[in-house]
């Protein structure tokens, strides 16, 4: 089941009725946005691909969080304080993998020398810190716009942002799969400049006939399903 953190930033509850606009972020399947449709709310998908056609806006986001200033012809110009951000950041620098990688205890490197060890933990922890800066910007530049956020990434044992972010998340759901998504992977949520809705969860029964992430590659690891977006609004908004 999701818990939530007391230390998550203050805020007011999340009230889809107190939103304008929703803007998902590194999002181009349309899970999300299409649920907030459903809901009566303007959302747009934003994103630099359009693997499933449904991107409303194509932007390089990363390129516009590099820096202090959002450049002028960036959509992020569009958000205003009573819009909402859905985003779900896409970094795999930041995983319990990645950092097995950096120690060199991956299951691909028994043979490697000390060497090349050394050399693929230095680039793993430049590329590293690279989408740390643009993982900081974001929150800095929603501070800076004054609108609600939620930021989704992985959640691990090694939790990389749990040691060094100075925003704790304020939902953990340690198996997705109550919330009807096919895969368990262990899932936070940072909230900005508000906080979940306090009430009861609505779970959903496990399905135990799914596989388990490891069976799955690439960009199928990181989709969600349209009923853990249904429940994930359901249950963290008025």
């Amino acid at each position: 089941m999701g818990s939530a953190n007391a230390d998550a930033l203050s805020g007011e509850e999340l009230d889809l009725g107190d939103i304008n606009n929703v803007w998902c972020l590194f999002e181009q399947s349309g899970t999300f946005a299409g649920e907030f449709r459903e809901r009566g709310k303007t959302a747009f998908d934003v994103d630099i691909g359009n693997m499933f056609g449904k991107t409303d806006v194509q932007e390089d986001l990363l390129s516009a969080l590099c820096g202090d200033d959002i450049p002028t012809a960036s959509i992020l110009n569009k958000v205003r304080r009573d819009d909402f951000i859905m985003a779900f950041f896409p970094c795999t620098y930041f995983t319990d993998q990645s950092q097995i990688g950096s120690r060199g205890d991956g299951s691909t490197m028994k043979g490697w020398s000390v060497e090349r060890k050394l050399n693929n933990s230095i680039e793993l922890m430049w590329k590293r810190a690279e989408y740390y800066n643009f993982f900081c910007n974001l929150f800095k530049y929603a501070l800076d716009v004054g609108c609600k956020m939620v930021v989704e990434n992985p959640y691990g044992k090694c939790n990389f942002l749990g040691q060094y972010f100075p925003v704790r998340p304020a939902v953990v759901i340690q198996d997705r799969r109550i919330f009807g998504d096919a895969y368990k992977k262990p899932t936070q949520f940072f909230f900005l400049n508000c906080k979940p809705a306090s009430k009861l969860l609505q779970t959903v029964a496990k399905d135990t006939k799914k596989n388990p992430v490891e069976d799955s590659h690439g960009f199928d690891r990181s989709i969600i399903s349209p009923l853990f977006a249904k429940m994930f609004v359901q249950n963290y908004f008025w």
